[in-house]
């Protein structure tokens, strides 16, 4: 399960906005949560993004009967050549320093409590060698694989606060 946030900003609309077009959109799926670290890894117009449910070193996952040896989601993560090069914390490691939020269940089937450990580690150390450990939140609920009300609850808040939407309300208008 995944929340994410593509925070973009539109240039050309200022003709039809009088200001800068922001958009904001949420989207909750299943299995995406990598891709919520994948694009703010990826691209300067992310600013900051919540991955529910999706973080662990690959050797964790790569059991008997996990996912990631079954096919299914298996096949969402393949990019020739990375495997033996970068783990999932390296590539979401990338993201730094922007804000980013993970949030995994200690009870989820699919990723092992000791892999989201490990794999957590690697963040903290990424983002607390460019100064940015503030920016990094890192959170284990007693859940499974979900997005349950209490995960929904501090994501709102950590993304309120790091995208300044409190007083914000619409597009800006420039006016």
């Amino acid at each position: 399960m995944a929340w994410h946030v593509y925070d973009i900003h539109f240039a050309g609309f200022e003709r039809f906005t009088g200001g800068d077009y922001h958009l904001a959109r949420f989207n909750v799926t299943k299995d995406d949560g990598v891709r919520t670290w994948q694009v703010a890894a990826l691209s300067d117009r992310i600013a900051a993004g919540v991955s529910v449910g999706w973080m662990a070193t690959r050797k964790g996952l790569m059991v008997p009967g996990n996912n990631q040896t079954r096919g299914q989601s298996a096949f969402s993560f393949t990019h020739p050549a990375l495997a033996d090069k970068l783990d999932y914390p390296d590539l979401a490691s990338i993201a730094c320093p922007k804000p980013m939020m993970f949030l995994c269940g200690r009870r989820d089937a699919l990723f092992p409590v000791e892999s989201i450990e490990e794999a957590f580690a690697k963040l903290r150390k990424v983002w607390e060698s460019q100064r940015a450990g503030e920016r990094l939140v890192t959170k284990l609920y007693d859940a499974p694989h979900e997005f349950n009300l209490a995960m929904q609850t501090d994501a709102f808040a950590w993304l309120d606060e790091q995208l300044k939407l409190k007083n914000q309300v619409g597009p800006t208008t420039g006016r």
